[in-house]
């Protein structure tokens, strides 16, 4: 019989795995995930993925392949999957494929996102995905440091030793930081009748709106050395 290959576009929250891949005596998405395409199709299915990510790394469009003999709806399959995955796991998208579509070789750009916690406190809600630094950060330095990475260059320095990727050259489209503020809408203000404490006051002020949750953001693409 012909097979057909369908898409998957995931989403996880990787805390709990020992990242993607397929690994003996450890928890990993890919075998969370095959495990439910088992269950639903009746057959075993190889999901080939996008990127193999690494032990707690979180994903919002991982893109992941398979190939099935049978007929599904598409629709049935996400609310199979969904329900037969833990809650950190979610199925957003299922979708057939043409045989010419690889999950890896066919993208066009990957999106890292790493965020930092610029805070006093520590976050219940974001402490999951987020860097915790307390003190306050010099974010034109670290833009200026950030932009460096844009273009085309040979990353070999940033590879591990048993590294397997053809190429060592990368094009990074984008590089660069996003500030957002996690202070109130409205704050109180310090007044003083003596203008020099008047201006401290507004400095101060002013470095506690600023901080608040930094996004660093790197688009990239492969490009052959």
């Amino acid at each position: 019989m012909t097979t057909v290959q369908y898409r998957l576009l995931l989403e996880y929250d990787g805390t709990e795995y020992h990242g993607w891949q397929l690994q003996p005596n450890a928890r990993t998405l890919q075998e969370v995930l095959e495990t439910a395409l088992a269950t639903v199709l009746r057959h075993p299915a190889r999901l080939h993925a996008a990127g193999r990510t690494d032990a707690g790394v979180h994903a919002l469009g991982q893109v992941a392949t398979f190939h099935t003999e049978r007929t599904i709806d598409v629709h049935e399959l996400r609310k199979a999957l969904n329900a037969l995955t833990p809650s950190d796991v979610a199925v957003r998208e299922v979708a057939p494929a043409p045989e010419s579509f690889d999950a890896r070789r066919s993208a066009t750009s990957r999106v890292y996102e790493y965020r930092i916690w610029n805070q006093p406190w520590r976050s219940a809600f974001w402490h999951r995905y987020t860097w915790h630094l307390p003190r306050a950060l010099d974010l034109r330095a670290m833009r200026a440091a950030a932009a460096v990475f844009v273009g085309e260059r040979d990353f070999s320095a940033f590879r591990a030793a048993d590294c397997e990727s053809e190429s060592r050259i990368r094009r990074v489209l984008h590089s660069g930081f996003t500030e957002t503020s996690s202070a109130p809408a409205s704050s109180p203000r310090t007044t003083s009748h003596a203008s020099s404490r008047a201006a401290t006051a507004r400095k101060r002020a002013r470095r506690r709106r600023r901080r608040g949750c930094v996004w660093s953001r790197c688009r990239t693409t492969d490009t052959d050395a």
